[in-house]
């Protein structure tokens, strides 16, 4: 499900909670979409009076500090449109480089419920209860795609552009 934009209800937890404008470290790789989204986050924050300083980073840099969990919050390309949401438990689950959230037991049964089911309706059932946990504690925000550009011999047929920028080749074929 989809959690609706509330600024009245955001401002409302933000008072209520025990944030007291201390600096968020919002981390980032360089030169990416993902800085200019990242960019943007902050100015929505600083409305709501949250102080987020982005920290751009050089790749290896931004995976080293990512993995070692050294940062308050991050944006970065998420697997959100994935082919299985079994690919969640290399991410976030029992084999992630590290545990990154306080609700890492549910997560990590969850993605083991989902992994095991012995039914597709039962996977299902389990990674639908994962990503409503997700979105529910707002663990993870997707907020935008990437565009693929694509460009080809219009004698080239069969070619799909997939959001993962993933093309199957064998489906691709030249007209006669």
């Amino acid at each position: 499900h989809v959690v609706p934009e509330d600024l009245e209800k955001a401002q409302e937890y933000l008072d209520a909670s025990s944030y007291n404008g201390e600096k968020l470290t919002l981390i980032v790789s360089s030169g990416t979409s993902n800085e200019k989204a990242a960019n943007i986050f902050q100015a929505q924050c600083n409305q709501l009076g949250i102080n987020v300083e982005v920290t751009p980073l050089d790749s290896a840099t931004f995976n080293e500090v990512k993995n070692a969990g050294e940062f308050d919050l991050t944006a970065e390309n998420a697997m959100s449109s994935m082919l299985d949401c079994d690919m969640l438990y290399g991410s976030i689950g029992p084999d992630a480089p590290i545990s990154r959230y306080q609700y890492q037991d549910e997560i990590n049964r969850l993605c083991e419920e989902g992994r095991v089911g012995k039914t597709v309706e039962e996977r299902i059932a389990s990674y639908t209860d994962l990503i409503n946990l997700i979105t529910d504690e707002v663990l993870e925000i997707t907020c935008f795609y990437d565009v693929v550009p694509v460009a080809y011999n219009k004698a080239l047929s069969g070619v799909k552009v997939h959001m993962l920028k993933m093309f199957n080749f064998h489906d691709w074929s030249w007209a006669a």
